[in-house]
């Protein structure tokens, strides 16, 4: 299982968008994929979850997107 979690420094409201190889996340419970206010959860690792995440922050001061995040999965 491995937890990311995106951290904002405003005192605006703010959302968060978390993406995969630049494609949006969306959750799925069924696959292990589980998205919260503010973190992504992945279970039952597999090398398809391999690559580069980010998360997107915005509010309507503007928006940021994070540094990229890479996860290595090691398995046979």
């Amino acid at each position: 299982e491995q937890i990311m979690i995106c951290l904002c420094n405003t005192l605006n409201t703010y959302f968060h968008v978390l993406f995969h190889l630049g494609l949006k996340l969306r959750e799925d419970v069924a696959t292990g994929i589980i998205v919260s206010n503010r973190s992504l959860v992945l279970q039952r690792v597999t090398k398809r979850a391999a690559g580069q995440y980010t998360c997107r922050a915005a509010n309507t001061e503007g928006e940021a997107i994070s540094n990229k995040l890479e996860l290595n999965v090691k398995c046979k």
